[in-house]
């Protein structure tokens, strides 16, 4: 299943990834949810993020990281994830445009048991939805 989320900011894309560090990462956390960062080494291809999400470990790679005309971003994917989600692929994009940027988290992801995800999603909805306003705050609203 994919779901995505697009927030328009006010910084220019270079300037928003680069702020893509643990203190924004902390505030990214979503409202309710036990979370630990056990490691966090950054954004870039072979950095490693691991967290404690309640009793569970979490354990996700940058598998790429690029800039290209349009766009910065970044790829994590989930090496060690709670049950019961079966693969993790959270595409960081953030895009080029004449003034500001536009961040995008797109979200591919799979459970042990088909359909699950369907019973995910809205979770997973609410979740990313807290991270608009966190993105504006670090990055300027853009009008």
């Amino acid at each position: 299943m994919i779901i995505k989320f697009e927030t328009p900011v006010k910084e220019n894309a270079g300037e928003v990834f680069k702020k893509f560090d643990l203190t924004l990462f902390k505030a990214l956390k979503p409202f309710g949810i036990p979370l630990k960062v056990i490691r966090f080494d950054g954004c870039q291809k072979n950095h490693e993020v691991h967290l404690k999400i309640g009793i569970q470990n979490w354990t996700s790679l940058i598998t790429d990281q690029q800039e290209t005309d349009d766009r910065v971003f970044f790829i994590d994917e989930g090496l060690r994830i709670p049950f019961p989600l079966k693969s993790w692929k959270h595409f960081h994009i953030i895009f080029k445009k004449p003034v500001g940027s536009i961040i995008v988290d797109e979200i591919h992801f799979t459970t042990v048991v088909p359909g699950l995800e369907w019973v995910l999603k809205p979770f997973l909805i609410w979740m990313f939805n807290q991270r608009a306003p966190v993105y504006k705050k670090f990055f300027g609203e853009q009008i």
